[in-house]
């Protein structure tokens, strides 16, 4: 099976899906990455080797805008208790990449 490195830059925040304290969460896309469901993700904070994990992709889509999103997936799923704290943690990080490309939402499943 194909594994492939993903560089999160809100590693607590991540944390929350490992954890399961929500079901999903959003990077802006990249065009280059060959991601599908079923491929392992290891993904890691600021390329440091210590702090990485691994799950398997099971769901993808992309959305235009985190603020698009945040109200399709829902505030639950998302673990913010409010549209506005969720658009303004992620534009915090990711302003400039999400005008570019888009946002890609990821469900992982960890074992």
């Amino acid at each position: 099976m194909r594994t492939h490195m993903l560089y999160i830059k809100s590693f607590e925040q991540f944390n929350l899906v490992y954890d399961s304290f929500k079901t999903i969460d959003a990077i802006p896309f990249d065009d280059q990455w060959c991601i599908d469901d079923g491929i392992i993700c290891q993904y890691t904070e600021n390329n440091l080797p210590f702090s990485t994990n691994e799950g398997t992709i099971i769901f993808l889509k992309k959305y235009d805008t985190f603020k698009d999103y945040l109200i399709n997936e829902g505030l639950r799923k998302t673990g913010f208790i409010s549209l506005e704290e969720g658009i303004n943690f992620y534009k915090t990080f990711y302003k400039e990449d999400e005008l570019k490309n888009g946002i890609l939402c990821i469900e992982f499943k960890f074992d």
